[in-house]
Parts: structure tokens; C-alpha cells; sequence
């Protein structure tokens, strides 16, 4: 049968063959999609239509509702199973096993399914509720236009970046070039990039400035502005303007989730007359890098649910991993950020508390077996 996989992680599209009822083995180099094929099926299979939004592209993540992966050609198939890592940790290396599912003998209690179910239950619920949630939502698109403001250098700070070409030389509407005053009302009014549209016009009027002694735009004799009108071009570039209003803008979204010191210092930045210095660039580095990490935190709450965890006897100590901790992001430390974060952190802690109960009594079974 020809099964169709289309938005499962780096697999933009693909088809493969499966022979049914049969060993269907798959070989590759790491990092070809082998584990991502078998848990696309797996999980269409299975219907977990959750645990197959997992694989959704990392590029897409931000717009995840408009994009979901799907898995064609699997109707006939009923029930599936995976020979992976998971398979070879769970049923073949079992050192410690006196006989071959002990867990399913002696663990798997009834008490441990009740337990599981209210877990399983908690975490649908956090899952549901973060793929619901506008503010989380907004927060990682916010953060993810901050971040893409950088462009894509390993030292976390490019002159060719968006932040790079509209700040690098100063910022020349908080700072008008002397000469250019008389055009402040047009060089400052950024709403819908008004500003970036009248530099275009200017410049795109330059050819005509020589065929005769009358403005191309008034027809006003034009011989005792003309070397202000040429200034414009020489100072500005449209498309510099154009970055440095979108990050603008970016920041300002941003702004009530920096800290004080760190909101100061990138307003200081932002708001050169010369030029971001190479302290200044380390620093904006600095503060991408917290960016990173705690937007990587967020895309991972997002996707949060049950099937994320890979061992039930483990699973509070995953959930432990989950709780943000402020003090590593200092930089985002704010009011706002931390009414965020203890919403989102009160939530984990009743489905913490629910798994430590179960991991408690499993150790338990574990050690009187």
C-alpha cells in the first residue's frame, strides 16, 4: 500500500510503500525522517490527532493552526507496531526484570490507571488551554519577530541583518541629519511606513531635478533647495527606514516583558544618533540568546501533552522540566512576563503534584517487587 505523508516535520511531502501484515524495515543516515515516518503512522493509526500536531515544521510553528500533518492511505490498517528505541528500552535491555512485564504484573495496578487517567486529563487540558491561550500566543510571535530581527548569524549580531541596517548608523528619524529639518513632519510619521513611501517618492523625483529649474513635485523654482532635496537620498535609504520601523514596532510589543535595566538600555540603543557600538552588539546578542531559549520553552508548553513524556514511571520528574524559571531569563523579568509565567507555572504544579502521587507509589511497587 502507498501511504502519503505531507507537513511531518522536514518531510514537506512524501509517499512510501508498507507491504501489510508483514516486517517493514526502513534504514537511512540520522537525521532522514526514519523516526518521524514511523510516528506520523503511528499516530494516524492510533488517531491521536495531538501527538501527530508534535511533528507539525518548526517553521510553521508560530501559525500552527494553519498547518496540521496528515498521514493518507492507512484505512485498512488497524493496529501497528513500532520496533524502535522505545520498543528495544522497554521490553529487550531489562536488567533489573525478574520476568518479562513485571510492570504489567505488579505496577500496573488499578490505582495506577486512575492515577494516569487524572494525569493524562490534566495535561489535555494545559494542552488544550496553551493552544487556546491569545496572550501565549502573541508572546511567542512577538518573540519570534524579535528574534528573525537578527538575521541568521552564529554570532547572534549582523550589520546585514534588519537590526543591523536600521540601526547600524544611528537612528535618523529620532535624529534628523542637520538640513533635513524642514522634512521632519514627513521623516517621522511612521504610521503604515508613511515615512518610507515619502523617501521612495523623493528619491524616484531625483531624474527630473535636471531637466529644468522647477521642482518635478510643485513646479516651483527648486535652484535654492535642490541641495536639500538631494540630501535626502544621500542620508536615507528607504529600505533601512523600513527595517528600523518594524523593529520599532517589535519592540515595542516587547517592551512590557524586558526588565527595567534591560527595557533602558535597548531604548538607549534603538535610539543612537551614531551607531551601535561592539558593546552594544554583544549586548543585543545577550539578550537574543534569553530570547532563544525562553521562546524554545514556550513552543515546547505549547505542544505539551501526554505524549511528550517519555516514560509514565518518569513522568514527574519530566514535568519538572517544564516550569519556567525567571532567574534564567533576567533579561524578560518583568511584571508582565511574571503574572504570565505564574499562571503557567500554577497550572503545571496540579498535574506535578497528581505524578509525583504516581511516581511515589510506583517506586513503591517497584521496590516491594
Amino acid at each position: 500500500m502507498d501511504i502519503k505523508l505531507s507537513m511531518c516535520n522536514n518531510i514537506e511531502t512524501g509517499t512510501l510503500t508498507l507491504k501489510e501484515g508483514a516486517l517493514n524495515i526502513k534504514y537511512a543516515i540520522n537525521g532522514t525522517g526514519k523516526s518521524t515516518i514511523a510516528q506520523a503512522i503511528s499516530s494516524a493509526v492510533k488517531k491521536d490527532v495531538n501527538e501527530l500536531k508534535t511533528l507539525i515544521p518548526y517553521k510553521y510553528l508560530a501559525n500552527s493552526d494553519d498547518y496540521t500533518p496528515s498521514v493518507t492511505g492507512i484505512d485498512s490498517i488497524k493496529q501497528i507496531m513500532t520496533f524502535n528505541e522505545n520498543y528495544i528500552e522497554q521490553y529487550i535491555y531489562q536488567p533489573n526484570e525478574v520476568i518479562k512485564n513485571s510492570f504489567e504484573i505488579f505496577v500496573k495496578t488499578p490505582k495506577y490507571d486512575i492515577h494516569m487517567k487524572e494525569i493524562k486529563t490534566l495535561l489535555n487540558e494545559i494542552n488544550i488551554a496553551f493552544n487556546k491561550h491569545p496572550e501565549l500566543d502573541e508572546l511567542i510571535t512577538n518573540f519570534n519577530m524579535f528574534i528573525e530581527s537578527f538575521g541568521k548569524t552564529k554570532s547572534g549580531y549582523s550589520a546585514a541583518s534588519p537590526i543591523g541596517k536600521g540601526f547600524g548608523k544611528g537612528n535618523k528619524i529620532s535624529h534628523i541629519p542637520k538640513g533635513l529639518e524642514v522634512y521632519a513632519p514627513y521623516l517621522t510619521h511612521t504610521n503604515d511606513s508613511m515615512n518610507v513611501k515619502w523617501i521612495q517618492w523623493q528619491i524616484n523625483g531625483k531624474p527630473y531635478l535636471d531637466l529644468a529649474e522647477q521642482c518635478p513635485y510643485c513646479s516651483s523654482a527648486i535652484t535654492a533647495n535642490k541641495e536639500t532635496i538631494l540630501k535626502v537620498e544621500q542620508e536615507f535609504n528607504a529600505k533601512s527606514i523600513e527595517h528600523l520601523n518594524k523593529i520599532l514596532k517589535v519592540f515595542e510589543m516587547l517592551l512590557p516583558y524586558f526588565d527595567e535595566e534591560t527595557k533602558k538600555n535597548i531604548k538607549d540603543i534603538f535610539d543612537n544618533a551614531s551607531g551601535i557600538t561592539k558593546q552594544q552588539q554583544q549586548y543585543l546578542a545577550e539578550v537574543k540568546k534569553q530570547a532563544e531559549n525562553f521562546y524554545g520553552q514556550l513552543l515546547t508548553l505549547k505542544g505539551l501533552g501526554f505524549h511528550s513524556l517519555k516514560q509514565a514511571e518518569k513522568v514527574a520528574d519530566e514535568l519538572k522540566g517544564y516550569i519556567i524559571n525567571l532567574s534564567l531569563f533576567t533579561h524578560f523579568n518583568s511584571e508582565k512576563t511574571r503574572d504570565k509565567v505564574n499562571v503557567i507555572n500554577a497550572s503545571l504544579s496540579k498535574v506535578l503534584e497528581k505524578a509525583g502521587q504516581l511516581q511515589g507509589e510506583l517506586n513503591k511497587q517497584k521496590k516491594t517487587h
